[in-house]
C-alpha cells in the first residue's frame, strides 16, 4: 500500500466550488501507476466518503477522486487536518479513467457572437477556419453540446474538440472548425451556441472529409481527392486521385529526403516512423501526425522529424507541416566556434513529389507582376536567395533580379507553395515533367547549412491539386495560404471567461495610452524589419526574431561579435496576442504566430549534453 501526502490546495472557483467551498489538489504523480479502483482519502487517518461528481458534494467529510486530471477534490476542507491518497500500484499500469468530475454543466444554453474576417483583399469560398473559443467555469462538459449559426440563424457544419479543461473538468477551450465563404476585406458573422439544451448535429458539409485505417495505410478523402499515406514507409502523400485519376504516384526518390555534404541521402520512407496519429479524424478537418528520422540505407539518422498532414472537407489542398529537428548526441559533428555550439552540416532538405502525368507548362510569379508561364520541357526553379535576391531558372537559362517571388509555383495539376517563402530564405521550387520539388533547406557542400544540435525548423507547404488551367485560381490559393482567415472573438467574452486572465477591452479609455503605444510598436518593428538591417531579421534562423544592432560596432556586417539578438526577451509572443485578443486586429495575430514559430524551433533548446537545460 502507497501513500501520498497531499498538498498544496488550490480553491476551486465558479459554480460547482463555492457551493460546497471546494478545495482540490493536484497530483505529482503518474495516473497509470494508481489502482485508482480500490484507493482511499484518508483524514487524519480516517476515510473519507467518495463521491461521484462535484454536484454530488452535500457538506464535510466528502472527497472526489480524478484520475484522469489527476488531482483530489475536498468539501469544506479543514486547513489543520492531513490528508492522505492511500493506493495500490496496478500489476500491469492502466491507462487512467476518462470520468470527469462534473458529468453536467451549469448553462443551459450560452450565445457569443464572433467574426471571421478577410484580410487579403480575395474572396473565400468554403475555406476552412480553425480557432480556439474560450468557455466559462462549469459552464461545458462536453463538445457534443456546441454549435455555429449563421447570421440568419441556420446552423453551418462544425467541428469541435477540447483542449483544455478548467479544475473543476469543465471545459475551458475549445478548438473549433468550420467552412466559411466571405468576400475580399469583409467578415462573415457568427454565434457560436453551447450548454446542455444545446443538441446538434449541426448539418455535415456537402462533402465531408473521411479517415480510414486500412492495414499499413490510412486513407483521406476529402470528397475531391483522395490520398494515401503509408504507416511504415512514410512519404508524407504516397499516392493521389483527383477524378478518378492518379496525380501521385509512389517511387523511390519520393518523399522527406536530407542530404549530406558528399552526396549521401537520409530519407523518411527507410524506416518506419516512430508513431503515426490520427489526430482529427473530420467531418470538416482531417489531421494525420508521423514522428520518426529521416534513415539512410545503411541505417544511420540525420535529423528528426514530426510531419502533420492536413485536410479539409470539399477541398483539393492538402498543407504539410514539416518539422526537422537535430537530437543526436552521438553522431559525429562541427563546431560553430562563433557561438561554440555543435551542428550537423546539411546540404539540401527535400520534399520530392512524383508526377504521373505528363506535365505540360508551368507558371510563376514575382511579386508586383505578371504570372511568368511557359512550357515544362525543360526542368524550371524559382530560388529565393537573399531577401531582396531571386533567381528564376528553365534549363540553362537563368534570370536573376531584385525583389520577392511570391511563394507559389504550378506544375499542370499540382501547384505547390510555402508559407513565408522568402522571408525564409534560402528557399527553390522545382519543377519538371518528371516531378515537384520543395527544397526548404538549398545550400551546397561548399556551404552547408549548420543544423545547430537541438534546434528545430518548422515549414508549412501547401499542395494544392487542380483540373484547370486557371492560374489566377492557382495564385488565389496561393495568397489564401499565406494570409488565412482570422477569427475574432470579442475581448469581453474572452474577460468574462477569465481563460486567459483579465485583460481588459482594448476599448476601455483608461488603456488608451497603452493600446495606443502597442500598435504603434508593431508598426515600427514591421517598417524597421523591412528597413533598418532588414537582412539580419530575415532567413531560416532569424525571421520572428529582432535585430539589436551591433554592440560592438557600426557596422554589422564587420562587426560581427557585437551582434545582438533580442531573443524574444521582452516577449513579443505575449504581447501580440494579447493586442489581438483585446482588438482583434489580424496584423497582431500574424505578429504572434511569427514570433512564436520562431521561439519553439530556434529559440527552444530540443536537446543538449546537460538534459536540465532541454
Amino acid at each position: 500500500m502507497e501513500h501520498l501526502l497531499l498538498g498544496p490546495w488550490c480553491k476551486l472557483e465558479g459554480p460547482f466550488g463555492s457551493a460546497h467551498e471546494v478545495d482540490y489538489c493536484p497530483l505529482l504523480l503518474d495516473p497509470h501507476q494508481v489502482q485508482w479502483s480500490g484507493a482511499r482519502i484518508l483524514c487524519n487517518e480516517e476515510p473519507l466518503e467518495l463521491v461521484d461528481d462535484l454536484a454530488s458534494f452535500t457538506g464535510p467529510g466528502q472527497a472526489l477522486v480524478f484520475p484522469a486530471g489527476p488531482r483530489i477534490f475536498i468539501a469544506h476542507r479543514d486547513p489543520q487536518a492531513e490528508y492522505v491518497l492511500e493506493y495500490d500500484k496496478p500489476a500491469v499500469p492502466a491507462a487512467a479513467a476518462e470520468k470527469l468530475p462534473i458529468a453536467r454543466g451549469t448553462m443551459d444554453r450560452r450565445a457569443v457572437s464572433f467574426e471571421v474576417r478577410e484580410c487579403a483583399g480575395i474572396t473565400r469560398e468554403g475555406e476552412v477556419v480553425t480557432f480556439g473559443f474560450p468557455c466559462k467555469i462549469g459552464e461545458l462538459v462536453s463538445p457534443d453540446n456546441v454549435r455555429i449559426l449563421d447570421v440568419d440563424s441556420r446552423p453551418v457544419p462544425c467541428q469541435a474538440s477540447v483542449t483544455a479543461r478548467w479544475p473543476d473538468g469543465s471545459v475551458r477551450w475549445l478548438l473549433v472548425s468550420i467552412p466559411v465563404s466571405v468576400t475580399a476585406n469583409a467578415a462573415a458573422k457568427f454565434i457560436l451556441e453551447y450548454g446542455n439544451s444545446v443538441q446538434p448535429p449541426a448539418p455535415p458539409p456537402a462533402q465531408a472529409v473521411q479517415v480510414s485505417e486500412q492495414g499499413e495505410d490510412i486513407f483521406i478523402d476529402t470528397g475531391v481527392v483522395r490520398a494515401r499515406i503509408s504507416k511504415t514507409r512514410f512519404r508524407t502523400l504516397s499516392e493521389v486521385e483527383m477524378g478518378g485519376r492518379k496525380v501521385i504516384s509512389e517511387g523511390e526518390h519520393h518523399g522527406l529526403l536530407v542530404t549530406e555534404p558528399g552526396g549521401k541521402t537520409f530519407a523518411a520512407h527507410h524506416q518506419a516512423p516512430e508513431q503515426v496519429l490520427i489526430e482529427e479524424a473530420g467531418p470538416v478537418r482531417a489531421v494525420v501526425m508521423a514522428e520518426g528520422w529521416h534513415t539512410a540505407d545503411d541505417g544511420t539518422r540525420l535529423l528528426k522529424y514530426i510531419c502533420r498532414i492536413e485536410a479539409y472537407a470539399g477541398r483539393s489542398d492538402f498543407k504539410v507541416r514539416y518539422t526537422f529537428v537535430n537530437k543526436q548526441p552521438d553522431c559525429p559533428t562541427c563546431v560553430d566556434h562563433t557561438f561554440e555550439v555543435e551542428y550537423r552540416p546539411v546540404r539540401e532538405i527535400a520534399l520530392a513529389l512524383p508526377l504521373t502525368y505528363p506535365a505540360a507548362g508551368y507558371a510563376t510569379a514575382v511579386a508586383g507582376s505578371e504570372p511568368v508561364i511557359g512550357p515544362l520541357n525543360e526542368v524550371v526553379s524559382i530560388s529565393q536567395t537573399s531577401r531582396q535576391q531571386y533567381e528564376i531558372s528553365r534549363g540553362r537559362a537563368h534570370t536573376r533580379g531584385l525583389g520577392h517571388l511570391e511563394n507559389w509555383l504550378d506544375a499542370g495539376r499540382l501547384a505547390v507553395a510555402v508559407r513565408h517563402l522568402w522571408q525564409l530564405f534560402p528557399k527553390r521550387l522545382q519543377a519538371s515533367a518528371e516531378g515537384v520539388q520543395v527544397v526548404l533547406v538549398p545550400a551546397s557542400d561548399d556551404e552547408p547549412f549548420p543544423a545547430y544540435r537541438g534546434m528545430a525548423k518548422r515549414h508549412d507547404i501547401l499542395l494544392h491539386f487542380h483540373d484547370d488551367d486557371d492560374i489566377e485560381r492557382v495564385r488565389a490559393a496561393a495568397v489564401a495560404f499565406e494570409y488565412p482567415l482570422t477569427a475574432v472573438i470579442p475581448a469581453a467574452w474572452y474577460d468574462e471567461t477569465g481563460a486567459m486572465g483579465r485583460l481588459g477591452s482594448r476599448h476601455l479609455c483608461r488603456f488608451r495610452k497603452y493600446d495606443h503605444e502597442t500598435e504603434v510598436g508593431r508598426q515600427i518593428r514591421q517598417k524597421d524589419r523591412r528597413r533598418f538591417f532588414a537582412d539580419w531579421e530575415y532567413g531560416m534562423l532569424n525571421y520572428g526574431d529582432w535585430f539589436g544592432g551591433a554592440l560592438g560596432g557600426d557596422n554589422p556586417a564587420r562587426d560581427t561579435a557585437g551582434n545582438s539578438y533580442g531573443g524574444q526577451e521582452y516577449d513579443l509572443v505575449q504581447a501580440f496576442c494579447q493586442a489581438f485578443i483585446r482588438g482583434g486586429n489580424p496584423d497582431d495575430l500574424r505578429e504572434a504566430d511569427i514570433a512564436a514559430a520562431h521561439r519553439m524551433d530556434v529559440d527552444t533548446l530540443h536537446d543538449h549534453s546537460d538534459p536540465s537545460l532541454v
